[in-house]
């Protein structure tokens, strides 16, 4: 039965006892259903879905809590308990999900969200999960091009800067200068690429951070003006998340669009406010 571990399928209810049901499916068989994985009672013949996995004792079992995106997909979960071996997740499926050293990005602690890719793990059959994302993605791409815009989604962070998932489809990273506000794990930001080195590997940066994006971030600034009367309390003196969360964007980058545009005399600043000015 392991060989359809992860697999999502209908299965008919045959036979019920005090411990759960048997569970049979023309092309797989039978497989039995502890009561602990089904939410509602059931009765002979009826036909229910089903995800196969394995119980405490390395039996195959079914579970009716499927995960929402199903396996081979990533999903934000917070750390439940760590050991030796590895570590456990609480997430959809009736049995936590465990991450395995080995599938580790760096060590695991409790209470600490992760990005985790989960799937059938090739040489226990089991169902399992990963922060090692290298490993289920490419560290280049040529579909994204230099000065792309992109979404980044915060996967680690290192002392070189945060790594990220770009577009969901190639891992790249984005430098600790080049960021002014702490991001959290399985946050999505709004990017572009910056570069791309000679071993294809992709630096990103938030977007409104590179010339090319400048003028976008200053007309963004001038329509929330535009839209709150021509005054807005956010300045250069504004917290970098009260900045990030309007904007997002660095400070350090709405510093110098507000610049340009009061050299620009698109703006007035003050202690405690940007104004529009008139004819604007």
């Amino acid at each position: 039965m392991t060989d359809i571990t992860g697999l999502h399928n209908t299965w008919t209810v045959k036979d019920i006892l005090p411990t759960g049901y048997w569970l049979h499916n023309e092309t797989l068989g039978k497989l039995f259903l502890p009561t602990k994985n089904v939410d509602t009672e059931l009765q002979s013949g009826d036909k229910i879905e089903a995800i196969a996995t394995h119980d405490e004792n390395n039996n195959p079992v079914a579970d009716t809590r499927i995960p929402e995106s199903g396996l081979n997909a990533l999903y934000l979960l917070t750390a439940k308990d760590a050991i030796k071996t590895g570590a456990f997740f609480t997430w959809a499926m009736t049995r936590d999900l465990y991450v395995p050293k080995k599938w580790q990005e760096s060590p695991i602690n409790p209470g600490m969200k992760y990005l985790v890719y989960v799937f059938v793990d090739p040489q226990s059959q089991k169902i399992v999960g990963a922060t090692k994302l290298h490993k289920f993605y490419p560290e280049t791409s040529e579909w994204l091009k230099v000065d792309q815009d992109v979404t980044l989604t915060v996967f680690a962070k290192t002392d070189l800067g945060y790594k990220v998932l770009i577009d969901d489809t190639a891992l790249g990273l984005l430098f600790h200068s080049d960021v002014s506000v702490s991001l959290r794990i399985g946050q999505e930001v709004p990017g572009v690429i910056k570069n791309r080195r000679e071993d294809g590997k992709l630096d990103v940066g938030l977007k409104g951070q590179t010339r090319e994006n400048r003028n976008d971030l200053q007309s963004a600034i001038l329509d929330d003006l535009a839209a709150h009367g021509g005054l807005s309390t956010l300045t250069d003196k504004s917290s970098p998340d009260d900045i990030f969360k309007r904007f997002g964007v660095s400070k350090g980058a709405y510093k110098k669009a507000i610049g340009n545009l009061y050299k620009n005399k698109k703006i007035a600043i003050s202690k405690d406010s940007i104004t529009l000015q008139k004819g604007n």
